[in-house]
Formats: C-alpha cells, sequence, structure tokens
C-alpha cells in the first residue's frame, strides 16, 4: 500500500467507528445503517474488480489507484463479499 491508500483506509475506518460510536452520529445514522453498508460493498467490490482489469492491462486508468497487486484486489473482493452478506443475510 501506498500512502495515499493508507490515508483513505484510516478515514474509512474512522468513519465508520465514528458513525457507531458517536452517539449523534448513530442516532442520526442508525435506520440507514444497512445502506451505508450496501455502499461500502459496492466501492469494494467496484476497486476489486477495477483492480483486477488493471492489474491484467485490460483497461489503463488515468487515475492510477496502485491497485496491481493480486493480494489488494483479493481482499477488497473478499470484504465487499462479506459486507453484501452482512446486508443480505443479516437480522433488520
Amino acid at each position: 500500500m501506498d500512502n495515499k491508500e493508507n490515508v483513505f483506509h484510516t478515514l474509512l475506518g474512522l468513519i465508520g467507528i465514528s458513525i457507531v460510536l458517536v452517539p449523534s452520529l448513530k442516532a442520526k445514522l442508525h435506520p440507514y445503517y444497512k445502506q451505508i453498508v450496501f455502499i461500502a460493498a459496492s466501492i469494494a467490490l467496484f476497486f476489486s474488480f477495477y483492480g483486477f482489469l488493471e492489474a491484467y492491462n485490460i483497461i489503463s486508468s488515468p487515475i492510477d489507484f496502485n491497485l496491481q497487486h493480486p493480494a489488494d484486489n483479493v481482499l477488497h473482493l473478499l470484504l465487499g463479499l462479506w459486507a453484501f452478506a452482512a446486508v443480505t443475510i443479516g437480522k433488520n
């Protein structure tokens, strides 16, 4: 991972933790938890598939997301599928 990825993942984690632990955010966003997880899953799967396509030179990007390493793409794929499972299988 490079510094941009580290900053993005740190910010994403802080936002996720804040949504759950900050009482005012929790009260406002609790009804939307499934939608938030769905959006996060969609983003993870997008970057997974995009990374696989970029790694095998199927597409070229004007923006370098630094997703050429297959392990990053597999991790994004697993996290995205796990999040989708949480949204669809999880209790209401």
